[in-house]
């Protein structure tokens, strides 16, 4: 293995003896050593939870069985550097994070990496590392932000302050202030286990480790609506409808991180057809009695039946 080459040998006794300082046992040094390339940082809001997705990673480089070892990344937020001298700096962030990326896994000579992005510049720095080290990698990105209030996204306010040079808003519209709760409900730190990893065993034994809610969906969007139970649950429908595309099983919703009981989650579903804003939100059952749900609008009714059908004779397929 590439790692041996700071851990193995009379020579290494010193390499080992610093492993040994940050932790490490012997064992650990004999497996796979796995860098973590993690770009998660309180300035970049897309990276703001990368952190959450680094934890799970290192989690399933131990249960197969290497030694993972993480070191960060710096993002420039292009949006917070626009429009002053910061700009200039863009760009040139991508070159120091391939660059910076290179030095630490060549210094440290790791068997295989996984990097941790997201954002315009640390992707690409990224990419451009893992094609210059040649080492076994995988890339795997926060996901997309969705809009805020009322749909707004970063290039609608950026085109508010035009509006309001032309007289066709006024500056209070654009600096509306949001709810009091707003920031409590997206931004407070969630509670232990609600992005947690979990793991399936399958009749072979072989063990999957996934994520509930799935990761594709928006970090933000989890936390802004998680005391909200009929919007966690069109907006876990929706995703798994459009991601994957599959319908999901209604009692997902009886297992962590969701934990409804039984006539909890009969009366929300209930409720869920009746409303008109949940109108793509439908049922179907399986000839067994399961009942699956989905949006049409991104699975049509057929399809998901048959989905519904193959997903209980292959619970484990993605």
């Amino acid at each position: 293995m590439r790692s041996q080459k700071m851990t193995f040998g009379l020579e290494k006794a010193p390499h080992r003896s610093l492993l040994y300082a940050l932790g490490l046992t012997r064992e650990e040094m004999k497996r796979p050593l796995i860098g973590v390339v993690n770009a998660a940082n309180e300035v970049v809001p897309g990276h703001l939870h990368l952190g959450k997705i680094a934890e799970a990673v290192k989690a399933g480089i131990r249960m197969a069985g290497g030694t993972p070892m993480e070191f960060p990344a710096i993002a420039v937020c292009d949006g917070l550097a626009m429009n002053h001298e910061g700009m200039r700096f863009s760009l040139t962030s991508r070159e120091v994070i391939t660059d910076s990326i290179e030095i630490m896994a060549t210094a440290h000579p790791f068997d295989a990496l996984v990097f941790i992005p997201n954002c315009d510049k640390i992707v690409p720095g990224m990419l451009m590392a893992m094609m210059r080290l040649n080492l076994p990698s995988i890339i795997m990105s926060g996901g997309p932000m969705l809009a805020g209030r009322n749909n707004t996204d970063l290039i609608s306010v950026f085109e508010g302050v035009g509006a309001v040079r032309n007289g066709t808003m006024t500056e209070e519209e654009l600096e509306e202030e949001l709810p009091e709760d707003y920031f409590e409900s997206v931004c407070k730190a969630p509670e232990e286990g609600d992005l947690g990893v979990f793991s399936i065993t399958a009749p072979g034994g072989t063990e999957y480790l996934y994520f509930k809610p799935l990761m594709s969906h928006s970090y933000a969007r989890i936390l802004a609506v998680k005391d909200n139970a009929e919007a966690l649950v069109c907006d876990q429908i929706r995703e798994n409808s459009r991601i994957y595309p599959r319908p999901v099983p209604s009692q997902m919703f009886l297992e962590a991180p969701f934990d409804f009981d039984v006539p909890t989650l009969e009366c929300l579903l209930q409720s869920i057809g009746r409303k008109g804003e949940n109108k793509d939100i439908k049922f179907t059952q399986t000839s067994s009695g399961t009942i699956f749900l989905y949006s049409d609008k991104y699975l049509d009714d057929d399809l998901a039946e048959f989905l519904a059908e193959e997903q209980e004779m292959r619970p484990l397929n993605p």
